[in-house]
């Protein structure tokens, strides 16, 4: 069954703040200069190094990473009052570590892709009711920290960018105006050139699963997924399906039928295969792949887990997202992979199961949430007193 109500709750790993354990006493953790102002750690776990992006006193992740190594993820600030936490989104890799900056006029920034090229790509919000609008796609390049305001499609109010190519010249993402809602494509041809935007063809207007079900494109560029709507059913239901759009001989983009789940698309290769999160018919969220053909595989979780996410898959098949215990207070969420014929592996990154993983690159590299735990002796101290900070990490690469 495909057809869900628009209003339920997604999961987010901003909800997880358990994750990997590291205890100094059963760890070695070697403080390492990590760029412009936050130093990395690498924590040696067996066979395997994370790099943890200490940049935070509460707790960061890293949503994405690209060919270089580099990833981008969000981070809580605490303020002068130290009762209220902001939120920031980062950059950390081949230019350093950097702050994603606000537009003028806006009130906040959230990256959400990165190019091979290290383009970062995401939204920029202001309060609702501003008379130039709330939402706006933005592109964001580290190096010489110009940010750009992507173009809305015509008659439209609001944008947002969800995914980009490899080479940083398409962005895919959504643009909406008065009881619409449309897949778009943002291109670029030159490096001197502006963003041309373009709606992709659907069968109605008003798309609004693509809001948090995300549309894709291939890190070559070739093909773009999403789920949109094919008809609203009564009691507020909407019946969406999974479509793919490519490009004709005469570069027009046509949409085709490619499946009827209705997915949360998390990750998508060029041998478009997809993978991301579906809900059965009693709302729990499990683990999915699409393979090129349109077939659906339901991913095995870990013994004992009732949900899980898919969130990414590198052009190997190599899937990884996390698989998680009963609603609870015991337990969280495990880092797990899994093969194409959806067979499960816990990833043991640490001495605590707990922990999740976001991105992986074609070089194997994982990145996700750990979370440090350190312990601070005072002198004279006979118990250090422990501190947690659940953190952005990285899986070291052979050679780096």
């Amino acid at each position: 069954m495909r057809c869900y109500q628009v209003r339920f709750a997604f999961l987010s790993a901003c909800s997880f703040f358990v994750g990997l354990s590291f205890a100094n006493s059963a760890l070695a953790v070697e403080p390492r200069a990590g760029g412009n102002e936050f130093p990395i750690k690498v924590v040696k776990v067996g066979g395997v190094e994370l790099e943890v992006v200490v940049n935070s006193d509460t707790f960061s992740q890293a949503t994405a990473i690209n060919a270089n190594g580099s990833i981008i993820g969000t981070r809580e600030v605490i303020g002068e009052d130290i009762s209220i936490l902001s939120q920031k989104s980062f950059y950390f890799g081949e230019l350093g570590h950097k702050d994603m900056p606000i537009p003028e006029t806006f009130t906040n920034v959230e990256a959400t892709g990165i190019s091979d090229t290290e383009l970062v790509i995401g939204y920029a919000t202001r309060p609702a009711g501003h008379p130039k609008g709330n939402l706006d796609a933005v592109t964001w390049d580290p190096k010489t920290d110009e940010i750009v305001v992507l173009p809305r499609a015509e008659g439209d109010a609001a944008c947002q960018a969800q995914s980009v190519s490899s080479n940083g010249r398409m962005i895919t993402g959504y643009s909406t105006g008065p009881a619409r809602m449309r897949p778009v494509v943002w291109t670029k041809e030159s490096n001197a050139g502006g963003w041309n935007v373009t709606v992709l063809p659907t069968i109605h207007e008003n798309n609004p699963y693509l809001m948090s079900s995300h549309l894709r494109v291939t890190p070559d560029g070739s093909c773009i997924a999403g789920c949109c709507t094919e008809a609203f059913l009564p009691s507020n239901v909407i019946d969406s399906s999974l479509y793919l759009w490519t490009k004709d001989q005469q570069g027009e983009w046509k949409r085709q039928d490619f499946s009827e789940r209705q997915l949360y698309v998390k990750g998508f290769n060029n041998k478009r295969q997809i993978v991301g999160v579906a809900r059965d018919s009693s709302g729990k969220s499990f683990p999915c792949l699409i393979n090129e053909k349109g077939q659906e595989t339901k991913l095995s979780l870990l013994p004992g887990d009732e949900t899980g996410e898919a969130r990414a898959i590198n052009e190997s098949g190599l899937i990884v997202g996390y698989s998680d215990d009963p609603h609870g207070p015991e337990g969280g969420p495990e880092p797990c992979s899994w093969s194409m014929d959806g067979k499960v592996t816990s990833v043991k990154l640490g001495p605590s199961p707990y922990g999740t993983i976001h991105a992986i690159n074609d070089a194997g590299q994982m990145a996700g949430m750990a979370t440090l735990v350190e312990l601070n002796k005072a002198p004279g101290v006979e118990n250090g007193l422990a501190t947690e900070r659940a953190l952005a990490f990285r899986t070291k690469r052979t050679g780096r």
